[in-house]
Formats: C-alpha cells, sequence, structure tokens
C-alpha cells in the first residue's frame, strides 16, 4: 500500500510521460491528496486510456479534485473509483465530468461510494435528458441505487 505519499511519488514519475496508457493503483490506501496529485499529474496526458483507483480512500476531496483535473483530459475512457468514499458531492462531480465536461470517458465506476439523494437526482436528470456519454456509469451499493433502478422502471 503506498497512501498519499506514494500516490504523490507516482504522480511525479508519470506525469508528462505520453507512453502511459493504464494506471492501476487500486487497493493502496490513497486518499484525497494522492488522487489530487495524480489528477494534476494526469491533466495533459495524451495517451491514458484508464485510470482505476478503486478499493482506496478517495473522499468528496479527492473526487472532485479529480473531475476539475481531468476536464480538459481528451484521451481518458475508463475512470474506476469504485469502493471509496466519494459521497454525494464526488460522485456528482465526476458524474457531471463523464456527462458534460469530458466527452471521452465512456465508462465511470462509482460503486460503493456512500451517495444518497444528490446522486440519485443527478442521474435521473442524466437519464432524462437522453445523454448518451458515459456509455456505462456503475453506481450499485449507494443508498440511491435502489430507487434509481425503480424509477427507471416506471
Amino acid at each position: 500500500q503506498i497512501a498519499d505519499l506514494g500516490a504523490t511519488a507516482v504522480a511525479a514519475a508519470v506525469g508528462g510521460h505520453d507512453e502511459l496508457t493504464s494506471l492501476d493503483l487500486g487497493m493502496n490506501a490513497i486518499g484525497d491528496d494522492g488522487a489530487s496529485a495524480l489528477a494534476q499529474s494526469l491533466t495533459a496526458s495524451t495517451s491514458l486510456l484508464t485510470l482505476e483507483l478503486g478499493r482506496n480512500q478517495v473522499c468528496e476531496k479527492g473526487g472532485t479534485a479529480l473531475a476539475e483535473c481531468l476536464r480538459g483530459q481528451t484521451t481518458l475512457r475508463r475512470l474506476g473509483l469504485d469502493n471509496n468514499a466519494l459521497r454525494d458531492q464526488g460522485v456528482i462531480a465526476l458524474t457531471r465530468l463523464a456527462q458534460h465536461d469530458n466527452r471521452t470517458i465512456s465508462s465511470l465506476g462509482a460503486d460503493d461510494n456512500m451517495a444518497h439523494e444528490a446522486l440519485f437526482s443527478a442521474l435521473i436528470k442524466a437519464i432524462s435528458l437522453n445523454i448518451r456519454k458515459p456509455a456505462r456509469i456503475k453506481y450499485k451499493y449507494n443508498p440511491a441505487a435502489y430507487h434509481l433502478r425503480n424509477r427507471i422502471r416506471h
């Protein structure tokens, strides 16, 4: 487990390297500071297709920082943040990123992130507007997911 300090070192090492297409740092106890450092270093990447940060300790601050830093990123296709603690604001920021600010993301993993009603509202709005991007938003095991599933069926 590399935690925030290790993620910051990785961020410094990978920033500006256009050969990197996939970065998987899942299960490394990375928190908000590490996620923010990674996002800033990858903003200008022209090759990164997949960023996996699942099963870490990224909270609202880190999720929002990722969303802000990845707005102009044009190559990222998959952002995996399952099993963190993004809560409502972090998940909403990332959902907006994938739907409006970054048209290249086609898969956003947000399972099990302790998001509630605000996530539910954002996803319902996106579905009602018939937004086709992202192609896949994972949101299982959030308290609002069961309400969303029932609302979509009706």
